[in-house]
C-alpha cells in the first residue's frame, strides 16, 4: 500500500514538473509539444552526462566506503569510476535511443506513448542498466570506444554541415530584414561581420603566441580564411555573405586552436596538462553541440506547420462536403460530430509519427550519445586501465580529428561559394 502511494506520488510530481517545463517552453519559445519532447531528450543527455562527470570523476572520494557495492569485473572497485564511468553511461544512452528508435518504426500510438511518456520508467531503465554495466568487462568498452570514435566522426561531419547552414540562414535573414528597410539592420550586418572577423584575427594571433612551434598550421588557417573571403567577394553565390564567412572563420580558427592544444607533446603544447583549457573546451564544445541539436528541433518546424495546414485544409474540405450533404439528407448528430472531432485530433497528434521525423531524431541522438563521450574525453584519449582517471588528455587522434574538421569545414564552405558558378544549371 505504502509502495503504491509512493509510486503515485513520484509519478504525480514528475508529471507536474514536466507540465511546468512545458508551460515555460510555450511561454518563452512558443514551442509545440513535438519540439518540447525533443528538447527533453537533449536535456536528458546533458544532465545525465554532467551528473556522471561530477559523480564519478570529481567526487570519487565519496564512494570509498561504498566501493564494495560496485561489481567491477576485474575485482578492482575503483576501476568503474572516472573515465570508465563516462564510457559506460555513453553506452547506456546509446542503447536507450536504439530501443526507442525501434519503437518509432511502429509509427502509431505505441510509438507516441513510448516517445512522449513513461519518463519515470526511462530514468529507472537508465539507472538500472548503468549499474548493470559495472559488471561488464572493460575490454567490452574498449571496443565500444573504437565504435564511438567512428560514429562520432560521422556526427562531427553532420555537425559541420549544420553550422554552415546556420551561418547562411543567419546572414540571409538579416539581409532580408535589411532589404525590407528595417532601421539599423545595415549597421548591424556590418558590425556583426566585423566582429566575427575580429574575433578570428585575435584568436589567430594568440595561436601564434601559444603555439609558436606549430606556426605552419596557423599560416594554413590564415590562408584559408583569406581565400574564403576573396572568393566570397567575387559573388559566385548570390546567397553568400561576409557575415557567414566571418562565422566560418571563427569556427575553423577555434577548431585549429582546439587541435593545437591537443597535440601530444608537452614541449610545444603549453596546454598539455591545463585543467582550465580542458574546462573551456568542454564548455565550448558542449555549447556548439547543443546549438546544433536545437537547430535540428526547429529546422522542421515550418515543414510541420505546412503539413498540419494541409491536413486541416483537407478535413475542412471534407467537413464542407459533409455539411452540403446534410442539407440534402439529414443533420449529423452530436455524437457523429464528436467522433469526427476525435478522429481529427487523433490524426493531428499522430501526424509527426507517420513520417520519419522522430526516427531521424533518435538516430541523431544515438550518434550524439557516443559523440558526447568523445567530447568529454577528447576523442577517447584516456584509456580504461587501473589508476587512470584523467578526463581530457592530448592525443594524436584528437589532434588529427580537429585539424581534419577545420579543413573539411573550410572545403565544404568553399564548395558552397563556388558551386553556383561550377554547376549553374543545377542551381538555376
Amino acid at each position: 500500500m505504502c509502495l503504491t502511494v509512493a509510486c503515485e506520488a513520484v509519478c504525480c510530481a514528475g508529471t507536474q514538473i514536466c507540465n511546468l517545463a512545458c508551460c515555460c517552453c510555450k511561454y518563452f519559445a512558443e514551442t509545440t509539444l513535438k519540439e518540447q519532447i525533443k528538447l527533453a531528450y537533449i536535456l536528458l543527455n546533458y544532465l545525465i552526462m554532467a551528473f556522471t562527470v561530477i559523480a564519478l570523476y570529481y567526487i570519487q572520494d565519496f564512494y570509498i566506503n561504498y566501493l564494495h557495492y560496485f561489481g567491477c569485473p576485474e575485482g578492482i572497485s575503483n576501476l568503474c569510476l572516472g573515465i570508465s564511468g563516462i564510457y559506460r553511461m555513453s553506452f547506456v544512452l546509446t542503447i536507450f535511443y536504439i530501443i526507442i528508435l525501434l519503437f518509432m518504426c511502429q509509427k502509431g500510438w505505441l510509438a507516441k506513448m513510448i516517445n512522449d511518456g513513461l519518463w519515470l520508467l526511462k530514468f529507472i531503465f537508465i539507472t538500472v542498466f548503468f549499474y548493470g554495466t559495472l559488471y561488464m568487462p572493460n575490454r567490452f568498452f574498449e571496443v565500444f570506444v573504437d565504435i564511438s570514435i567512428v560514429a562520432s566522426g560521422i556526427y562531427q561531419l553532420f555537425q559541420i554541415i549544420i553550422y554552415i547552414d546556420i551561418f547562411y540562414l543567419w546572414a540571409e535573414k538579416w539581409a532580408r530584414m535589411y532589404d525590407d528597410g528595417i532601421e539599423g539592420m545595415g549597421s548591424a550586418l556590418v558590425a556583426a561581420a566585423s566582429l566575427t572577423f575580429t574575433l578570428a584575427l585575435i584568436l589567430n594571433i594568440y595561436n601564434f603566441i601559444w603555439f609558436d612551434h606549430n606556426y605552419i598550421i596557423n599560416l594554413i588557417n590564415i590562408a584559408i580564411i583569406i581565400l574564403l573571403t576573396v572568393v566570397q567577394l567575387f559573388g559566385f553565390n548570390p546567397n553568400g555573405s561576409l557575415l557567414a564567412t566571418g562565422c566560418i572563420s571563427c569556427y575553423i580558427t577555434y577548431q585549429t586552436f582546439s587541435a593545437l592544444s591537443s597535440y601530444p607533446n608537452a614541449d610545444i603544447n603549453i596546454f598539455y596538462d591545463s585543467e582550465k583549457n580542458m574546462k573551456v573546451q568542454m564548455f565550448v564544445n558542449g555549447i556548439l553541440n547543443f546549438v546544433a541539436l536545437i537547430y535540428i528541433i526547429f529546422a522542421t518546424q515550418e515543414q510541420s506547420k505546412q503539413a498540419l495546414a494541409i491536413l486541416d485544409k483537407s478535413n475542412e474540405k471534407k467537413r464542407s462536403n459533409q455539411n452540403s450533404n446534410q442539407q440534402i439528407e439529414i443533420e449529423m448528430t452530436s455524437t457523429q460530430q464528436m467522433n469526427e472531432a476525435k478522429a481529427l485530433i487523433e490524426q493531428i497528434e499522430l501526424q509527426p509519427y507517420s513520417t520519419n521525423q522522430y526516427i531521424v531524431f533518435h538516430i541523431v541522438m544515438t550518434f550524439c550519445s557516443m559523440y558526447m563521450a568523445m567530447m568529454i574525453t577528447n576523442w577517447g584519449s584516456p584509456s580504461i586501465r587501473v589508476g587512470t582517471f584523467e578526463l581530457y588528455m592530448p592525443s594524436q587522434l584528437s589532434y588529427n580529428v580537429k585539424i581534419g574538421s577545420s579543413w573539411i569545414c573550410s572545403g565544404l564552405y568553399f564548395w558552397t561559394l563556388i558551386a553556383p558558378r561550377v554547376l549553374p544549371d543545377r542551381f538555376n
